[in-house]
C-alpha cells in the first residue's frame, strides 16, 4: 500500500499533534506538584526574602509559611512558581516566582516576585 504525499503528510501531522498533547512543553512549566522537601527547603531559606516583598500584600512578617503546591519550569537556571500559605496572616495564600540559577551560581535563590493569590487557585507561570 502506497500513500500519497498529502495523506503522508496528514498522517505525520495527526502523530505529531498526538505526541505533543501527551508531552509537556519543551521549556514550559511542568503540571502543578504537590510539595516535597526541595521545595521545603528553597521557601525555607528564601523566607527572609518572601517575607520582605510580601509585606506589602499584608503578609505577616512572622508568618510561618509552608508550600501548597508549586510548578518548576527549567530556563538558564530553575523558575519555581510556589503557592505557599502565610499562616496568622491578613493575606492567607500568596504565589512567589523564584529563580535558582545554573551551577556555580547555585548557592543563592532570588526572589523574582511574590502577589497575592485565591485559595482555590492553582499557581501559574507569571
Amino acid at each position: 500500500m502506497r500513500l500519497s504525499f498529502a495523506a503522508g503528510l496528514a498522517l505525520l501531522a495527526m502523530l505529531v499533534a498526538t505526541v505533543a498533547a501527551r508531552s509537556p512543553l519543551v521549556g514550559g512549566p511542568t503540571d502543578v506538584r504537590g510539595p516535597d522537601a526541595t521545595i521545603q527547603d528553597i521557601v525555607a531559606n528564601a523566607a527572609p526574602e518572601i517575607l520582605a516583598s510580601t509585606a506589602s500584600l499584608g503578609v505577616a512578617q512572622n508568618s510561618p509559611l509552608s508550600v501548597v503546591e508549586y510548578r518548576s519550569q527549567i530556563v538558564a537556571g530553575t523558575n519555581f512558581f510556589v503557592k505557599i500559605r502565610a499562616e496568622n496572616s491578613p493575606t492567607e495564600f500568596v504565589a512567589c516566582r523564584l529563580f535558582r540559577p545554573l551551577p556555580p551560581n547555585h548557592k543563592d535563590v532570588e526572589v523574582v516576585r511574590c502577589e497575592a493569590i485565591a485559595a482555590d487557585t492553582h499557581v501559574t507561570y507569571f
